[in-house]
């Protein structure tokens, strides 16, 4: 899922201000039909898609994210974002995270590396971070995820 081009950039970050636009709780308790619709975003999309807590525990994540974070998505839900994540990767998303949570401020695409040494050499990805709001409040963070 690398994106390979600066026009996949732009694509990517249009599909991230389209998903931020998007209020979670109005979508899904206006009816059915918005539950399946926030389904069918999360099977479809080309980008990795979670949604942690105000604890940053993941409530919600796609295929993708799984693919993306090397962990099978039963060994994502309900854990937190520290306990997914390696020291290094962890040391660069909390203040990312928590500036959602605690500002109710997005960043977009940020780049995060990791040295998996021999085992995966170095690995590149382009994430946003963006607080998702309910009844005025945030209630999470968004997180958006492409493997660069």
């Amino acid at each position: 899922m690398p994106i390979a081009d600066s026009q996949s950039g732009s694509a990517f970050s249009s599909f991230v201000d389209q998903v931020r636009r998007i209020e979670c709780s109005s979508l899904i308790s206006s009816s059915d039909d918005g539950f399946d619709l926030l389904n069918a975003l999360m099977s479809a999309a080309p980008v990795g898609l979670a949604v942690a807590d105000l604890n940053l525990r993941f409530v919600r994540a796609n295929d993708a994210f799984a693919v993306l974070s090397g962990h099978p998505l039963n060994q994502i839900l309900d854990r937190t974002l520290k306990e997914t994540s390696s020291p290094a990767v962890w040391a660069q998303i909390e203040p990312l995270a928590r500036r959602a949570i605690d500002k109710g401020q997005a960043t977009y695409d940020h780049i995060v590396f990791e040295d998996g040494g021999d085992t995966t050499g170095l690995r590149h990805w382009r994430v946003s971070y963006f607080p998702l709001r309910a009844r005025g409040r945030v209630t999470g963070v968004g997180i958006s995820v492409v493997g660069v």
